[in-house]
């Protein structure tokens, strides 16, 4: 039937957005009519086309209309929802938030984190490393079972005072028979931007981006001294 293969490539979703399938929809149409137009000027008038069937693909075309239309309208649905909640985001622009995760920004000297034993540990360390993996701190850990904050003042073990910038806080902890326990690990950080990347939208902690599906909570900004 006349339109069927325009009709099925608008419609079977090889098409990357509702505008680019509107565009070809449209330009099918305009071909479907074209063909329809030739057929109506060329039939034999002792077997003239069948009107039901062309009747049958404008509704069609018509059906396959309304389901873009309807893609776009949930689009721009979506869109709005998005600037929605990224304005209701922006209010966390300067605040302290703890979210999932074990690498934050060391900012003024300082870069803080959380993490968890689950059970009391026979030994446990820590080793603080840079953006491109280095070691740069480390040392013992708390060894008790329960929530431990850890702030780091920006130096390495020899003294030297490293770069604000992305670090990454690791834990290991393990039991009288030398097995690993799992440490939960979160980081806090004051949130410096809002960032939306192929829908997915994060809070900024300077070089640092943290999903929001990630964050645990929001409190004031932290002054060194109660840190």
């Amino acid at each position: 039937m006349i339109g069927e293969t325009a009709l099925a490539g608008a419609s079977n979703g090889q098409l990357t957005s509702p505008d680019k399938a509107e565009a070809k929809l449209a330009e099918n149409f305009d071909t479907f009519l074209t063909l329809l137009t030739t057929q109506l000027r060329n039939q034999d008038p002792l077997d003239p086309l069948d009107s039901a069937q062309f009747t049958q693909q404008l509704v069609q075309f018509s059906q396959v209309e309304q389901s873009i239309l309807a893609n776009k309208n949930f689009d721009t649905l979506i869109a709005d929802v998005r600037r929605g909640q990224n304005a209701t985001y922006l209010n966390y622009l300067g605040e302290d938030v703890e979210a999932s995760g074990s690498t934050t920004m060391l900012s003024d000297g300082q870069a803080r984190w959380n993490y968890t034993l689950p059970v009391s540990a026979e030994r446990a360390e820590y080793a603080i490393a840079d953006s491109a993996g280095k070691v740069v701190a480390f040392g013992e850990a708390v060894r008790d079972a329960g929530n431990h904050a850890l702030t780091w003042d920006g130096k390495s073990n020899s003294g030297v005072e490293l770069p604000d910038g992305a670090y990454t806080l690791v834990v290991s902890a393990f039991d009288k028979t030398d097995k690993p326990i799992d440490v939960g690990m979160t980081v806090t950080g004051k949130v410096t931007g809002v960032e939306t990347v192929e829908g997915v939208t994060s809070l900024a902690m300077g070089n640092v981006l943290i999903s929001v599906d990630d964050i645990l909570g929001v409190r004031a900004p932290a002054t060194k001294s109660e840190s």
